[in-house]
């Protein structure tokens, strides 16, 4: 996020368009992103030996779940500046970012497929580097 868009976040009502939020409130509400999004990261790994039973796979083919969230961290993250810089309202990128991380960690333990398992983390992996980056 360039200097330019976080002043108009923080910016005082009636500047270009953009709603003003409130300082405490704007830090609020990034300490609990953060904070959601190490919970993201750290699920996985505790949860591996259940997910291999589930998907019915061996410990190999399920720790490359890690990989797959890794290659979309770096898509996310290189994809995701550009993006938040160039976006005339970034807080709805990091916003769309902390849904998909979401939906990333909440959709693991209904998958019965080791695909769908690696296409979620990728997804997942996608939104947590424009967390990230943004």
């Amino acid at each position: 996020m360039t200097a330019g868009n976080a002043e108009a976040l923080l910016s005082s009502p009636g500047t270009d368009d953009v709603k003003a939020v409130p300082r405490n409130l704007w830090t609020l509400a990034l300490y609990l992103t953060i904070m959601a999004l190490g919970i993201c990261y750290a699920m996985l790994g505790p949860t591996l030996l259940d997910l291999t039973e589930r998907l019915q796979c061996s410990a190999t083919m399920a720790s490359l779940l890690f990989s797959a969230r890794a290659a979309g961290y770096l898509l996310g993250s290189t994809l995701g500046g550009p993006m938040v810089d160039r976006s005339s309202n970034p807080a709805m990128l990091l916003l769309w970012g902390t849904v998909g991380s979401a939906l990333g960690a909440l959709c693991v333990p209904f998958l019965h497929s080791l695909s769908l398992a690696y296409l979620s983390q990728s997804l997942q992996g996608i939104s947590m580097g424009l967390l990230d980056t943004g």
